[in-house]
């Protein structure tokens, strides 16, 4: 695991670099790649967009600039064709090939945002991942679909909530920290390794989602469960022993140390 990685995992969400998080956990896969040059890119877009949308003052305006340089200019967008390849949760080639997953692409949009001073929150939404934008008068938009606007009117229903109150609920109700959106991503990329019956690549990816984000407790449960599955007993007892580092919550604390006696039983 790199340092960076470990030091993410110590930092407050408050200040926790999204981007560079993504693109570091992708080069532990690629290990000729520059993150440096990646996030370059990111910082030519922010400033592209800071030099034609310095008068942006609505989440609407806002929006449409991020769009028009990041998708009109760059041409992220998600990919509609292959959807499903692993290739859209791996954040170099998300950058290599502009294609990914909502999730993937939101994370592009935000970073550029953040870095001119714009408010921007990844929506974690039934069914589908939008970024609002703006702190008043927010746009939300679908950054799978280019950038575009969505019908507040079309969301109220989506959410089955009463008309005109999406906008105003979205980002408390369903935001997503930036370590949040780390963890949805790296959910993404463990559920195609499980799908495909790949489980060494699910438990590397659990094992980073640990490191990364150490409050994210399914990640350690689902960690020391392939662990157990690989034969790798001791590990698995050492994982859950973390994860009650962790939590102070009673009831769960009860599990974690059930769980521990029952490897230690089997081991006999």
């Amino acid at each position: 695991m790199s340092a960076a990685i470990e030091f993410f995992g110590l930092m407050d969400d408050d200040a926790f670099p999204v981007e560079a998080a993504a693109l570091e956990l992708s080069a532990l896969d690629h290990h000729q790649a520059s993150v440096t040059d990646y996030l370059g890119v990111v910082a030519d877009m922010a400033a592209r967009v800071s030099a034609i949308g310095s008068d942006a003052r609505t989440g609407a305006r806002q929006a449409e600039i991020l769009a028009d340089v990041i998708y009109g200019e760059h041409g992220f967008t998600g990919d509609r064709d292959t959807y499903d390849a692993a290739v859209n949760a791996d954040m170099i080639r998300v950058f290599d090939r502009r294609r990914g997953l909502p999730i993937s692409i939101a994370i592009i949009y935000v970073a550029v945002a953040r870095q001119v001073g714009w408010t921007a929150t990844v929506l974690n939404l039934p069914g589908h991942v939008l970024v609002q934008v703006g702190p008043d008068d927010p746009a939300i938009i679908d950054v799978f679909d280019g950038g575009a606007s969505v019908d507040p009117a079309q969301l109220d229903v989506a959410l089955g909530i009463e008309k005109g109150v999406a906008r105003g609920v979205a980002q408390k109700t369903f935001g997503m920290s930036a370590r949040d959106v780390i963890v949805r991503l790296l959910n993404n990329q463990a559920g195609r390794a499980e799908q495909e019956g790949d489980h060494e690549r699910a438990r590397t990816v659990y094992e980073r989602m640990t490191k990364i984000a150490p409050s994210a407790v399914h990640g350690w449960w689902a960690l020391a469960q392939y662990q157990l599955m690989s034969g790798a007993a001791d590990d698995a007892r050492a994982t859950l022993t973390s994860l009650l580092d962790v939590t102070r919550d009673r009831d769960l604390r009860a599990q974690i140390t059930a769980a521990i006696e029952n490897v230690a039983t089997a081991q006999d």
